[in-house]
C-alpha cells in the first residue's frame, strides 16, 4: 500500500471520474493531500478513498446533494445539525417518492386507456351506461369553452396543492343554467381531475353510481355544443329525466393527438328517470 497516489490511480482504483475528484475539490468537498508545488499533480491519501467512498454512496446512493454533503462533513461535530439535515433530506425523498409515485400511476392509465381505446369512427351515437360513485377534485372557471385553452395548462397544478391530487383523467363539467343552445356555446363552470385522493382545501364533485346517457366524439366546440343537444332531444324523445349536471371527459395527455381536435372525448349525463327533462 503506497503512501499517496494521484488522481488517475484513484479514479482507477476506485472507479471514479477523473471530472468527479475535481469537482470534489472545487467545491471544498475533499481536497487532495498534497499538491506538488513543481509539476501541480494532486496526490490523495490512503485514508481520503474512505471518505471518497463515503460522498459517492451519498450522492448517487441516497440522493443527497454535493452541496449538502459539504454542509455535514463541515458539521459532522454536530449532532443537532446533522440530525436537521438527514430529517430534512428525508422529506425531500418522500416528496420525490409521491411524485414518482403520480407519474407511474398516471403513465399507467395512459397505458390501458390506449389499449383498450376504439379506434373506429364516431358517429355521435348516443348510449347508456351503468357507472360507479366517482370523485372528481374540481376548480371554478365560469369560462366559455371557446376560451378554456387559458385555463387547461397541463403542466400547471390547478388546484395548487400537492401533485398526488390529480390523476390522468380530466373533465369539463356544465350545468343546466349556463347552456344556451342559441347562441353555441357552452359555459364551463368547473374543471375537474378524477381522484381517488382526498386533500385540504380542495373542493370534490362526487358522480353518484347510476345510469348514464352518453356520446363519444372528436373533439371541437362546436360539436361540444351539438353532443349536449343531441343528449337533450334524446332524452326528451325517450322521456329521460336528466340531471343538471353534464361532465366532458377526456385524457390529460393523449400522445396519439397531434391537435386538440384529434382528442377523444365524452359527454355524460346521469339518469334519474323517466318522463321529465332537466337538463
Amino acid at each position: 500500500m503506497k503512501d499517496l497516489y494521484t488522481t488517475g490511480e484513484v479514479s482507477k482504483l476506485m472507479s471514479i471520474p477523473i471530472k468527479a475528484l475535481r469537482l470534489y475539490d472545487s467545491m471544498g468537498i475533499l481536497k487532495p493531500f498534497r499538491i506538488d508545488e513543481n509539476t501541480h499533480y494532486r496526490y490523495y491519501a490512503y485514508d481520503q478513498f474512505f471518505y471518497i467512498d463515503l460522498i459517492r454512496y451519498m450522492n448517487k446512493g441516497l440522493k443527497v446533494s454535493l452541496e449538502e454533503i459539504k454542509f455535514m462533513l463541515n458539521s459532522s461535530d454536530d449532532y443537532e445539525i446533522l440530525l436537521e439535515c438527514l430529517s430534512n433530506h428525508k422529506v425531500s425523498v418522500e416528496k420525490k417518492i409521491q411524485e414518482l409515485q403520480y407519474s407511474s400511476e398516471v403513465i399507467t392509465e395512459a397505458i390501458n386507456n390506449l389499449k383498450n381505446r376504439d379506434n373506429s369512427a364516431m358517429d355521435l351515437k348516443i348510449y347508456e351506461q351503468y357507472l360507479m360513485s366517482r370523485h372528481v377534485a374540481v376548480k371554478n372557471v365560469n369560462v366559455s369553452i371557446y376560451d378554456i385553452d387559458l385555463y387547461c395548462r397541463r403542466n400547471e397544478d390547478l388546484f395548487e396543492s400537492a401533485i398526488s391530487a390529480e390523476g390522468n383523467t380530466m373533465c369539463y363539467i356544465y350545468k343546466k343554467k349556463d347552456y344556451k343552445p342559441e347562441m353555441h356555446d357552452l359555459l364551463v363552470s368547473q374543471i375537474g381531475y378524477f381522484t381517488d385522493k382526498r386533500l385540504k382545501n380542495i373542493e370534490y364533485l362526487i358522480l353518484p353510481e347510476g345510469r348514464y346517457l352518453c356520446c363519444k366524439f372528436r373533439y371541437s366546440e362546436k360539436l361540444s355544443c351539438q353532443v349536449i343537444y343531441e343528449l337533450i332531444k334524446f332524452a326528451s324523445n325517450n322521456g329521460i329525466n336528466l340531471s343538471d349536471t353534464a361532465i366532458q371527459i377526456f385524457e390529460r395527455f393523449d400522445l396519439r393527438a397531434k391537435t386538440k381536435y384529434e382528442y377523444e372525448m365524452e359527454i355524460q349525463v346521469l339518469e334519474l328517470g323517466i318522463n321529465s327533462v332537466s337538463f
